[in-house]
């Protein structure tokens, strides 16, 4: 085995170890995120790209439920709604009331340390209450329903003349994606960024996976680098190193002027302005 083979060897065995904690670097995720805009692309182009999107979203709207990391695509989530609901393709708008209990009396309104009422509720159970939107949509023969915060609505909509209900929560087994693997929730994550960018929805306005720009990815791996933190490591020294230099040199001269007059040097117009401060106190 040479030498460059070795290193080689090495570098991709750092990399698979870097991926297997998830952590990359911003030029790793920006060289990703563009692998993936290309897969993204490639596919929107081959099939039905409102029915890849609405695929995509299902998963990823799922996913967000168990990892904190997909949580910023509920922004992408309302776009889509919008999009889907400006194209014709909504089958039927209800109204949901979502009412979550309060975590401190656990619903019942009552201070547990004590017979008064909660401070966090005031006695009501209610921590918050608002109203969801629920979306039927039909893409290309396949039915998805997906909820939406009434004041985080991206178009005006008109509901069906029906009562407000009660929202009731699927099951915590329904609601997860188990077993996707990142790498295909990443690709969906970006497919679904690049149908709205197609469908003239502008990319500042979606979450970013990875740098934007090549220079941004450099400029912030180059902060997490070792040469980075050496410089600045430097730095810090050359300046403790000037501080100390110009504190030696002002003793130094105040040495030789008590030398040459045989006098102390004059104190400082701070310290002459806290003498002349008279006590104003009567004893």
């Amino acid at each position: 085995m040479t030498i460059a083979s070795h290193l080689r060897n090495r570098a991709l065995a750092r990399r698979r170890q870097r991926l297997a904690w998830g952590w990359r670097t911003p030029l790793e995720l920006y060289l990703d995120a563009a692998r993936l805009r290309r897969q993204a692309r490639a596919w929107l182009a081959g099939d039905d790209a409102d029915r890849v999107a609405a695929h995509c979203m299902f998963h990823l709207n799922r996913a967000a439920w168990a990892n904190d990391k997909f949580q910023p695509f509920y922004r992408a989530k309302n776009h889509l709604v919008r999009v889907f609901y400006q194209k014709g393709m909504c089958r039927s708008v209800r109204l949901h009331a979502q009412t979550k209990n309060c975590w401190e009396c656990c619903g019942s309104g009552n201070d547990g340390h004590g017979p008064g009422t909660c401070w966090k509720c005031g006695g009501t159970g209610i921590y918050r209450q608002h109203v969801l939107v629920l979306f039927r949509f039909d893409v290309n023969g396949r039915f998805y329903s997906w909820h939406q915060p009434k004041d985080l609505g991206t178009c005006p909509v008109r509901p069906d003349f029906v009562p407000v209900t009660e929202y009731e929560p699927r099951p915590s087994h329904q609601r997860f994606s188990l077993g996707m693997p990142l790498p295909i929730l990443e690709l969906y994550a970006v497919t679904v960024n690049e149908y709205l960018v197609r469908e003239g929805v502008a990319r500042e306005d979606l979450p970013a996976y990875g740098p934007r720009s090549l220079l941004q990815a450099l400029r912030s791996t180059w902060r997490l680098s070792k040469a980075s933190r050496r410089l600045a490591r430097f730095r810090r020294k050359v300046k403790k190193a000037r501080a100390n230099a110009v504190r030696i040199l002002g003793n130094a001269r105040r040495i030789g002027d008590f030398l040459s007059t045989g006098e102390l040097p004059a104190p400082s117009s701070a310290g002459a302005a806290c003498q002349d401060v008279e006590d104003e106190l009567p004893f």
